[in-house]
């Protein structure tokens, strides 16, 4: 029988190997990307604390019914999270990436470009 690599649990300890040097406090807190087959997810992190301080997806209801998993609602949670961050007087700082896909460069260039 062939061994076949399971690419999530590579992508797992990937995660981990980074996540080793990654911690959001209160002054920096940690943005969080997760994207799925049909939705965008993120996060901004209190890790010291283990509280959500920011969220925004694609499963919220003023941008689920414009947008799916596509680029369009990648930069509108990107925007959105931004928006909500700077409301609580919080800059995110862009850590890592651990899916190289457009969606998320274009959440992440979205995010960027309204904190500035």
């Amino acid at each position: 029988m062939l061994n076949r690599v399971d690419k999530n649990e590579k992508r797992q300890k990937r995660h981990l190997r980074s996540r080793q040097y990654i911690i959001g406090t209160a002054e920096k807190p940690r943005l969080n990307v997760y994207r799925s087959l049909s939705n965008i997810y993120a996060q901004v992190i209190n890790d010291v604390t283990g509280e959500t301080i920011v969220a925004a997806s694609t499963v919220e209801k003023d941008l689920k019914a414009n947008y799916g998993g596509n680029t369009e609602a990648a930069k509108a949670v990107g925007k959105a999270i931004a928006e909500k961050a700077l409301a609580k007087g919080i800059i995110i700082p862009i850590n890592a990436k651990y899916f190289d896909y457009s969606n998320i460069n274009q959440f992440s260039y979205s995010s960027f470009k309204y904190t500035k």
